[in-house]
């Protein structure tokens, strides 16, 4: 669920003024650029910034839950370690998703200047 704001992302990139896009493709479709990152943005919150803490909060807790079952069968050792490299995963991932949003605040104030400038 999270990529679908990645997916818009990839497309506004095609607009990336800094020679990473395609040339003068915002002078020609601001329109669409606008509505690509307004998509974006909305995508971004509802999907990363509001449902990721949920899903990862269910997740950190099936992943205590596995570590606190006992079992005398051997995969039990690396089953414990791989479960708690996925929690650690999560928790990077979810630091990510705040630095991100930040981001997207940033650039979002400064595109906001850019258009009160002109």
């Amino acid at each position: 669920i999270s990529e679908i704001s990645t997916a818009v992302l990839c497309l506004l990139a095609n607009f990336d003024e800094d020679g990473h896009g395609v040339q003068d493709l915002g002078i020609h479709l601001p329109v669409t650029k606008i509505v690509l990152a307004s998509t974006f943005v909305v995508l971004f919150i509802t999907i990363r910034s509001i449902l990721w803490p949920a899903f990862s909060y269910y997740f950190i807790r099936d992943c205590m839950q596995a570590l606190k079952e006992k079992d005398d069968n051997k995969t039990v050792k690396p089953r414990a370690y791989a479960v708690r490299v996925m929690a650690a995963c999560d928790g990077g991932l979810t630091v990510l998703q705040i630095m991100w949003l930040g981001q997207i605040f940033i650039t979002l104030k400064a595109e906001i200047e850019k258009l009160q400038a002109a």
